[in-house]
Parts: structure tokens; sequence; C-alpha cells
């Protein structure tokens, strides 16, 4: 594989870390966006260390010059565990690009032939957060017996 994170071709957003907001009982969404900043099509393809816990549509594509796309990333719910993992979970971006005579195929098929050493790629690893933290309306409930003397607070805040 080539060089990693070759960002002259490829624009990520975010650029090192995505941060999934709990409560982590439903599913947490964040949205990655990937700019084609060549003036080639560009192939990119999505690989995560935890696969059963992700969902990423799409999760490979074609980006034609100066477009982008923009990748949905959902984390399942059920990891009762999921803030002890803090940056262990991980997400690779592998890219390349791709000859205009290509462009009939699918990006599958395309991924099927292409030379491994012209492959670059970006790593972006996940952190997570709940919701409510340090919040305002959680600390004054926190506070107060009657929620009505909470809300209050929250409003004088």
């Amino acid at each position: 594989m080539a060089a990693a994170s070759n960002m002259e071709t490829l624009e990520c957003i975010p650029r090192e870390k995505i941060y999934f907001t709990g409560p982590f009982s439903e599913p947490s969404k964040v949205s990655i966006v990937l700019k084609n900043v060549t003036l080639k099509n560009m192939l990119f393809k999505i690989k995560t260390t935890e696969p059963r816990k992700y969902g990423v549509r799409p999760n490979l594509g074609i980006i034609e010059p100066q477009q982008t796309a923009h990748i949905t990333v959902i984390l399942q719910p059920g990891d009762d565990d999921i803030l002890n993992h803090q940056g262990h979970h991980k997400f690779q971006i592998l890219f390349t690009s791709m000859e205009e005579n290509k462009s009939l195929k699918s990006a599958e098929e395309i991924w099927q032939t292409v030379n491994p050493d012209l492959v670059s790629y970006h790593k972006l690893r996940c952190f997570f957060k709940l919701s409510d933290e340090n919040s305002a309306e959680k600390i004054a409930e926190e506070h107060f017996d009657n929620p009505k003397d909470a809300s209050e607070v929250v409003l004088q805040l």
C-alpha cells in the first residue's frame, strides 16, 4: 500500500477524530466529508476495525474532480462499555485516482483490479461522549429535588 494520507488528493473532514454522542442505547450518527481536490476521478473505500458496531453509507464510491462525497457513519446501539474504548476503534479511508475508461464499471469492480501500491490511506479514530455531559439541565437537576426549581436555574444561567 502507498503512503499514508496523501491529503493533496483527498481532503477529509474531520481530519483525525470522529466523535459519537450518546446516549448509546440508540444509534449515534456522524458525518464524514471527502473532497476530491484533483482533476481526476478518485476511488474511495472505507474500512473499520469494528465492522459489527458501525454502518457506513456509502462505504465505497467514486468522487468526481473537485466534488465531495458525504458519508454517514452509524454506531449501532448495545455496547454498554463504549466509553472505555476512546480512540481504540478506527476507520481507514483507502483512496486512489482512477483512469477515465474505468468509469463505466462499478466502484466495487474497480477496487478488485486496483494495484495496492497505488492506494493511499487516511485514518480516523473514534471517541465517545454522552450528550448530556456537563449540560446545564443535568447539573441543575442533580442539585434540586423539584424539577421546576431546576428549570428556573437553567433559565437564569
